[in-house]
């Protein structure tokens, strides 16, 4: 299905509407300086603080603006009913879906380039493999996270409701490691073997956040580039299932 390249700019522009580029990257500025001043109030180590600090909070920030501008941004086109006038245009609901989906991941993956320059302005990493790798996860981290919003959003009527529940993903995806690991090796846990294998089955189909984007890849390199690698392909590989759903959620949809 060919993108619809009006629905895309309608996106970009609700975007620009909303100041949302200006008011990331006055909050990735705030946030460079902040932590150059804790990090002056630390003894030793300073650098590796700010460096750390920095590299946390601009992927939280990141994450969090662009889930309340997905869900907010669809949930208004539904209740405005909107997307029942853009869908009575000359387009296709996966049309539709993807071509949302695509404007948002240019917004994603625009977020991702000011926080990697913002990383590299504040001098707080070296040009070097561990940075680039670091790079492309985070942008591998904002897509999942913006496709799982768009799906939320289509699926629940509440802008708030898909939301959480997108937080709520980000935060499950982000503690899958330390579910497995408690899963596997506390045997006290009633039922220990049966969660390791709910856990082990569903960290195959979920995208490990856990293993993308560590701020420890800027200070310490990155001890398995292949392990890293692979985790930013399993990540992409559920991109399309997280549109998969979008899709079919519009498609059985009545207006």
């Amino acid at each position: 299905m060919a993108l619809s390249l009006p629905l895309v700019g309608y996106t970009l522009k609700a975007a620009r509407r909303d100041r949302l580029i200006w008011i990331v990257a006055v909050t990735f500025v705030l946030s460079i300086c902040m932590s150059f001043f804790l990090s002056s109030a630390v003894i030793s180590e300073k650098d590796i603080f700010a460096s750390v600090f920095i590299a946390g909070s601009l992927r939280l920030f990141a994450v969090i603006g662009l889930i309340l501008f997905t869900c907010f941004y669809i949930r208004r086109l539904f209740d405005n009913r909107e997307i029942e006038y853009l869908l009575s245009r000359p387009i296709s609901r996966v049309s539709f879906v993807l071509s949302i989906a695509f404007a948002l991941s240019l917004v994603a993956l625009c977020f991702a380039g000011l926080a990697i320059t913002a990383i590299v302005a504040s001098g707080s990493a070296a040009m070097d493999l561990s940075l680039y790798i670091w790079a492309a996860s985070l942008a591998v981290e904002l897509l999942i996270i913006t496709n799982a919003a768009l799906f939320f959003s289509m699926v629940i009527t509440s802008a708030s409701g898909s939301a959480l529940c997108t937080i709520g993903f980000y935060v499950f995806t982000r503690m899958m490691g330390q579910l497995l690991g408690i899963s596997q090796t506390d045997t006290t846990i009633p039922a220990a073997d049966f969660l390791s294998v709910i856990f082990n089955g569903i960290s195959m189909f979920m995208p490990r956040l856990d293993l993308l984007t560590q701020t420890s890849w800027l200070v310490y390199g990155v001890n398995d580039v292949q392990q890293s690698l692979l985790s930013i392909v399993h990540g992409i590989v559920c991109i399309p299932v997280l549109l998969f759903a979008a899709i079919f959620d519009l498609i059985r949809r009545e207006f």
